[in-house]
């Protein structure tokens, strides 16, 4: 709102005062008139680009029809709102271009001053469409002949990128992880930490690394003693993103695994000789699905949940009599991953 009351007054000012001046030169041929808050973060970039342009820049927090500008810049208090560039010329201002409210402050400051010295040094480039133009009813003074126009910054006008849009994410070839969680065996709960590596040759297909060791050893009870169980997992699997990795913010994996379990059993009976101790390797066969939310730069958030088998079924005896059997695993567990 506040832009289209300064180009209103422009044209009424205009009306007005041409008439007064019409053996004067209409325009300061390199002066862009620049009408912006003064707490805006382009008036400083727009100035400095603008300089580096060869052109002549007043600020204008009033009427910029005072300056007698080639050009005015309106940028609009609001940051969703495009910046618009008016010519000015034979009592007539007309929208030139607008450079929309997308990608960084730099890169909209530089495609202004681009615009800017096309429209003052070479105006038969071609530029935005003019979709307004507002008249004053005055008639046309001539106009002052314009000077030879300098070699241009670039090539051409269209060498200006406006939309810099960041590149598609690209997921790393490798990551490494670590976490801490539950693990559930036939006797119960323990504590286990994870780490994991994955080797992506491929945006959906991978191959990894996963290993669990317990912390705190699931406990089993019985009138004839007690029995602590630690499992550990080694394991080979194949990592699989069924919807990629190169999303910004989450991924999915479904990963199935073959694993080494190593089985300790350390027993203690009502009396000293009644202890016992007894290791055991089994095979494991589990599926293990991954959800990563990313957190900062190659740091996500990972929570996992594993189930499975341990191969063939261990029974854990107290005098003779067989208390719990291990067969089928579980874990869950929340940790981060890298990706390098």
């Amino acid at each position: 709102m506040k832009a289209a009351a300064i180009i209103c007054a422009l044209a009424i000012t205009t009306a007005v005062s041409l008439p007064a001046r019409a053996d004067e030169p209409e325009s300061n041929d390199r002066t862009v008139a620049v009408v912006a808050s003064k707490s805006s973060p382009l008036l400083q970039r727009l100035t400095k680009e603008m300089n580096l342009a060869g052109l002549e820049v007043k600020e204008s927090a009033g009427d910029p029809a005072e300056s007698r500008p080639t050009l005015i810049v309106l940028v609009p208090e609001d940051p969703e709102a495009s910046i618009e560039i008016w010519t000015v010329s034979g009592g007539i201002t007309v929208l030139a271009a607008t450079v929309p409210a997308e990608g960084p402050d730099d890169t909209r400051a530089l495609r202004v001053a681009e615009l800017a010295r096309a429209l003052v040094f070479n105006p038969s480039a071609p530029v935005e469409p003019a979709p307004a133009a507002i008249e004053s009813p005055a008639p046309a003074a001539a106009a002052a002949p314009r000077p030879t126009p300098p070699p241009p910054i670039s090539p051409a006008l269209d060498a200006v990128v406006v939309d810099r849009k960041p590149p598609p994410r690209v997921a790393p070839p490798f990551d490494f992880g670590v976490a801490t969680g539950v693990g559930f065996q036939s006797p119960g709960v323990s504590m286990q930490i994870e780490a994991t590596a994955t080797l992506w040759p491929h945006e959906y297909v991978g191959v990894g690394f996963f290993g669990s060791a317990p912390v705190v050893a699931a406990s089993i009870e019985a009138p004839t003693g007690t029995a602590a169980v630690r499992s550990a997992l080694f394991a080979a699997e194949l990592a699989t993103a069924p919807a990629g990795r190169d999303h910004d913010m989450f991924a999915l994996l479904l990963n199935p695994g073959l694993a080494f379990n190593y089985l300790h059993v350390s027993g203690t009976g009502q009396r000293p000789e009644q202890d016992r101790t007894g290791d055991k390797p089994l095979v494991a066969a589990y599926g293990r699905a991954e959800l990563r939310a990313r957190m900062a730069g190659p740091v996500s958030l990972r929570a996992s949940a594993l189930a499975g088998a341990a191969l063939p079924p261990v029974d854990i005896r107290f005098q003779g009599r067989v208390v719990s059997t291990i067969c089928p695993l579980g874990a869950a567990s929340l940790g981060i991953v890298v990706e390098p």
